[in-house]
């Protein structure tokens, strides 16, 4: 056995203690080389080492400013899996709590004392992400009342492609709507039940009034996973069909914008579908206060 080779090998055992010390001492005698030591020490704690590394990983995971809770949350998954032996559920929610953004952050932590399974922790944040975007939303220009800021915002609808009654469409999605509403003209094209006629009168976002007619049962695809949706029937409608907050809620749908996609899990299935370029919209527009042209005017 070459001088160096012993050298390290003793060496290295002046570094050990505990389990690993004294396994090493126990084997001593049958390193004849250094190589050979080296790859008995790492294959013999290979385990502890690699259990180490991911555990350090683990808790150093963050959410960033543009990531959304289900994403975070599924990163937090993935490491939690591949290390679940050395992690408990308690440190997985610890990890969750600590490394959600600011905005979140506080609002978890005053309800930490409902928080028992990772599972909840997600529900809860999911809630509070959904009621912040929301808020984001509204937040601006009224238009149908006092002006709140003169800062100008660039509105950037989500469109995606779905099969409705199976028919390949394009559906806005809008949190701001509390219903879904399909347009006639589009209603005539696709097949579809009985139509059952109800007057209603709906304001819009921009505060003009939607002329509903009925209502209808319409199936919603997407990507293989279908739904049903109780839709009212307008006759003036900006786009041919939007999916309103009561299509969202009920099926439990994730608008992931930093992904730029639609998400949806239900029934044992998870599936999710692209944002398309929205297409042009025509908005009717209308004066919130009442003017007079004077003759001879122009």
């Amino acid at each position: 056995m070459k001088l160096k080779d012993e050298t390290k090998i003793l060496e290295t055992m002046g570094k050990l203690t505990g389990p690993a010390l004294r396994w090493y001492q126990e084997n001593l005698r049958s390193f004849t080389k250094w190589d050979d030591a080296e790859k008995a020490l790492r294959d013999r704690f290979k385990e502890f080492t690699l259990g180490s590394q991911l555990m350090h990983e683990f808790f150093q995971l963050y959410q960033d400013e543009n990531q959304s809770i289900t994403s975070f949350y599924e990163n937090v998954i993935r490491k939690y899996r591949k290390a679940r032996q050395f992690i408990t559920e308690q440190q997985v929610i610890t990890v969750l709590q600590s490394g959600v953004k600011l905005s979140l952050k506080e609002y978890l932590i005053r309800n930490e004392k409902d928080i028992r399974k990772p599972e909840e922790w997600l529900q809860i944040a999911r809630e509070e992400e959904y009621i912040q975007n929301r808020i984001q939303q509204q937040h601006g220009d009224d238009p149908c009342g006092e002006k709140k800021s003169s800062t100008t915002r660039t509105f950037h609808p989500i469109f995606v492609k779905i099969i409705c009654n199976n028919t390949p469409q394009e559906a806005l999605i809008d949190t701001g709507s509390a219903i879904t509403i399909i347009h006639e003209c589009l209603l005539k094209n696709i097949p579809h039940k009985n139509l059952i006629k109800k007057t209603k009168n709906h304001l819009s976002a921009n505060c003009t009034t939607l002329n509903v007619i009925g209502e209808t049962t319409l199936e919603i695809n997407i990507s293989g996973l279908k739904t049903k949706v109780i839709a009212d029937v307008a006759t003036n409608l900006i786009t041919d069909l939007i999916l309103g907050s009561d299509w969202i809620q009920r099926n439990k749908v994730y608008i992931l914008t930093p992904e730029q996609r639609i998400m949806i899990r239900s029934k044992g299935k998870e599936v999710s579908t692209p944002f398309i370029t929205p297409p042009i919209l025509n908005y009717p527009a209308t004066l919130i206060n009442h003017i007079t042209i004077p003759p001879f005017s122009e």
